[in-house]
């Protein structure tokens, strides 16, 4: 037989109820002080179906709790071993980042309390001193005058994996009413769903973000819907790009302040990192950009560290600790704290290498004792796990490899790591001086 909509309700409710009755008795259990509360009693709401999403909240209701297994809302929605706590969020950022992949809320719980403007206060339950992040109606003055009231213009980043990019393109499509809505008709035929649109003033392309598993299905329906249009030459492609990820900045200041998306676009250059397409709405909530799936992680931490860390990232690679490089690396001990105060870079060296041994650290390594390290961790030196280290094994995008050698061996790699984006300084002089071919 075939489940009601009201009867899948009534069953996917009682696992919620089922489950905290569980949790309540197992503590007990424990000799620890526990009740079970039923929210039915407490929570009044008309009766609706699991696509509606507008409760009557109690008018005593002052505040919406919710505890969680993580850190509560962060900077950035990944790996990142640096991500910064957020103190507070409006109820539009916070439906931006769950829709791009911060599971600690689902847009549809931020509907019925941002209508209510009740606060929700994100908690974690393993660190109970910490006060969470609150979500909640920004006040006037924050809105007005930002730089007083945020900490940061951009409250987050968030990226959704897993998508190819749709690109229609052709002369045929300028100027001509419906286009638009036959592309996206096709792709409701289908049943696939649309993440982000982006499309060129003159109406010569747009292109769209859909699941990676849906776009075979799309890219068909589509050649299917123009095969006159192609045939004729008013369409040139109908192009599918894979291995694809979203990338979202997400601020409700960011639509009254200049230079955002230079500074996003600027972190994403210097990180190396391709950009294949943009959108933006007219809000100003979110930016949106799209880049190769392989790059995803890399582009996270490159944004992350240009707007929380500081304005000039620096991971650092030393080849050749002999005398010329361990005395340098003594003076980055001894500058590094005036680097960053009175510079604002944040140098930080993630390798050292000589000609038997090499030490490497995540996030930067204790130079009062670089030494020992390498003594006592050192491992059998391999330059290319060394590089490879440097460039995509740490959450700074900005590489620069310091040879303090004279071997030619190493100045043979310079052409390829400059290729792949790595700064390079150097007083070896055998890359300038050996045969024109190198």
């Amino acid at each position: 037989g075939h489940a009601t909509e009201s009867f899948s309700d009534f069953v996917v409710g009682h696992g919620e109820l089922w489950s905290a009755q569980l949790m309540a008795a197992m503590i007990r259990k424990r000799g620890l002080p526990c009740v079970w509360m039923d929210t039915r009693e407490v929570l009044v709401v008309n009766p609706t179906t699991s696509n509606q999403a507008d409760p009557d909240y109690v008018a005593s209701e002052e505040k919406l709790n919710k505890w969680y297994s993580l850190t509560p809302a962060e900077t950035i929605v990944a790996t990142v071993s640096e991500a910064v706590i957020l103190k507070t969020l409006s109820y539009q950022e916070a439906w931006e980042m769950s829709y791009f992949g911060a599971n600690v809320l689902h847009p549809r719980t931020i509907i019925p309390v941002m209508n209510y403007n009740i606060p929700i206060v994100i908690r974690n339950v393993f660190n109970l001193s910490s006060p969470g992040t609150t979500i909640c109606q920004p006040s006037i003055k924050e809105v007005e005058d930002p730089p007083q009231y945020s900490d940061s213009i951009v409250k987050g980043f968030a990226t959704i994996d897993n998508l190819a990019l749709v690109n229609v393109e052709g002369t045929g499509m300028a100027g001509v009413p419906g286009t638009a809505s036959a592309i996206f008709g096709a792709v409701k035929d289908v049943g696939a769903n649309v993440i982000m649109i982006s499309q060129a003033s003159s109406e010569h392309s747009v292109c769209f973000a859909v699941p990676e598993n849906e776009v075979n299905a799309v890219a068909e329906a589509l050649q299917k819907r123009f095969k006159q249009a192609l045939e004729a030459g008013r369409l040139s492609q109908v192009e599918v790009i894979h291995d694809c990820s979203i990338l979202a900045a997400v601020g409700q200041r960011m639509a009254s302040t200049p230079g955002v998306s230079a500074t996003l676009f600027n972190a994403l250059a210097k990180a190396n990192i391709n950009i294949r397409a943009i959108a933006q709405g007219c809000s100003e909530y979110n930016i949106t950009v799209v880049v190769k799936r392989s790059d995803s992680i890399k582009a996270l931490r490159a944004v992350h560290s240009r707007f929380y860390l500081s304005k000039t990232p620096l991971a650092v690679g030393i080849i050749g600790p002999g005398l010329i490089g361990g005395t340098l690396l003594d003076q980055l001990r001894d500058q590094a704290a005036v680097l960053k105060e009175e510079f604002n870079i944040d140098l930080r060296v993630m390798g050292i290498i000589g000609s038997t041994k090499m030490v490497l650290s995540d996030r930067g390594m204790d130079l009062q004792t670089w030494r020992e390290l390498r003594k006592e961790k050192g491992i059998l030196a391999d330059l290319e796990k060394f590089v490879q280290h440097l460039h995509g094994n740490n959450f700074i995008p900005n590489t620069v490899i310091v040879d303090c050698t004279a071997d030619s061996e190493v100045a043979k790699n310079y052409y390829q790591w400059l290729r792949k984006g790595m700064h390079i300084v150097t007083p070896n002089k055998k890359a300038n001086s050996g045969p024109l071919d190198q």
